[in-house]
């Protein structure tokens, strides 16, 4: 089963974006040499994001691509994202909402 079909499409489109960066460059001779990026993800890259909401799928995937993370960041902020969303899903199971939990934290 491919459970890469569970992020959400404009993560994918996205993503895509950084597969196409690939270009063909015509020297002066026959042979054309290709310029590549080095992948920006990979599979066990986006296990990471496959609980996540879209939004918060989408926001990585975007911030990973513009720089602002770094990878190691990426599976970090997943792991606090899904932790968090299984947070939400007891507590609100529970009838306790996240902001209880924060208001409680705080004081």
């Amino acid at each position: 089963m491919n459970l890469l079909k569970n992020i959400c499409p404009e993560a994918w489109k996205l993503i895509a974006t950084t597969f196409e960066n690939n270009v063909a460059i015509q020297n002066e001779g026959d042979v054309a040499e290709f310029a590549t990026n080095v992948a920006i993800f990979n599979e066990g890259l986006l296990r990471s994001i496959l609980p996540l909401t879209s939004s918060q799928q989408t926001e990585l995937v975007r911030d990973l691509i513009s720089g602002s993370i770094t990878k190691g960041r990426f599976k970090s902020l997943a792991q606090a994202y899904k932790a968090r969303n299984e947070m939400e899903e007891y507590t609100s199971g529970k009838g306790i909402g996240i902001s209880t939990i924060e208001t409680a934290l705080t004081r």
